[in-house]
């Protein structure tokens, strides 16, 4: 959650996402993409509501700047949209690139972006998730937290991080465990972290 006008981690991502779909626009504009989100969100409703300008312009040009500098490293590289030619600098499992491949084309079909980052984590998540969107949903949420560890230089051990870490570990252990105890205590973890995040939404635990 965030606190007074402090920028988490979400709101930080949501400004380094809206840079990458239009790396040209002024920042405020990428601000008032930001802002048009965050209305949807009832956790920065209020900051909203008292103060409009909420992130600054500074602050916005503060994440994409470091995004920027990000973006000219050797990791920064796999922002890159995806290609055969770019996998030189990836590691990916020969028998996911046919998986990744499908994906890549439909991206090109829906105007999305498939990134050389998110096809690294598809290579190492496609024989846990079904191929399709929930596979590219997974990949995307990693690929999206790896950047964000990168470019803050730090693996968060607050309780809102370690939230994140343990929903993105739920949702890989779900793939393979029907064990309705073992889910329901990780699901209990998760909750105690953030009792006001959603909880986890699975019908083999909460029924």
């Amino acid at each position: 959650m965030p606190q007074g006008k402090k920028l988490d981690r979400d709101l930080k991502r949501l400004i380094r996402r809206a840079y990458s779909d239009n790396p040209n626009s002024p920042r405020r504009v990428i601000r008032d993409e930001v802002q048009s989100s965050l209305r949807k969100d009832p956790k920065y409703e209020s900051i909203l509501s008292k103060d409009p300008e909420w992130p600054s312009l500074t602050s916005v040009h503060k994440v994409v700047h470091d995004y920027e500098e990000y973006l000219e490293t050797l990791s920064g590289r796999k922002e890159l949209p995806w290609s055969l030619a770019e996998m030189a600098h990836a590691s990916v499992h020969p028998e996911a690139l046919p998986v990744i491949v499908r994906q890549w084309a439909a991206c090109l079909r829906d105007g999305e972006r498939l990134t050389v980052r998110q096809a690294e984590w598809m290579g190492r998540l496609f024989q846990l998730y079904r191929e399709g969107p929930e596979l590219f949903e997974a990949a995307q949420v990693l690929a999206e937290w790896e950047v964000g560890q990168e470019v803050e230089m730090e693996r968060s051990t607050t309780d809102e991080g370690l939230y994140y870490y343990w929903l993105s570990d739920y949702s890989a252990l779900k793939q393979v465990s029907d064990d309705r105890d073992l889910l329901r205590a990780v699901a209990g973890r998760i909750h105690a972290l953030n009792p006001r995040g959603p909880l986890v939404d699975d019908p083999r635990v909460f029924d």
